[in-house]
């Protein structure tokens, strides 16, 4: 089974950022953005996603202040969390 591990670039960001991941089946994509006390500020699904080759989403987001903020991917296939630095300008 391959695991699902994303890359987040650019990191810092400015009002979208985009995903790199390999999938071993298709699964919806849910991308959740967390302030670090925990309140969700966005969240975006991205249906029936597939790759067995490295593919990308491009995650937009509106209204957040510069400062770290914790992205959360789940689907029916996999759940990580990754830190994301976002900036905005």
């Amino acid at each position: 089974n391959k695991v699902f591990n994303p890359k987040i670039f650019p990191n810092p960001a400015n009002n979208e950022f985009f995903v790199s991941y390999t999938l071993p089946e298709a699964a919806d994509i849910k991308v959740d953005i967390y302030t670090m006390d925990g309140v969700k500020c966005s969240s975006t699904l991205f249906k029936n996603q597939f790759g067995q080759n490295e593919q990308k989403i491009n995650v937009k987001y509106k209204n957040l202040q510069t400062g770290i903020y914790i992205v959360k991917f789940s689907s029916n296939i996999f759940n990580t969390s990754k830190v994301l630095n976002l900036m905005i300008k």
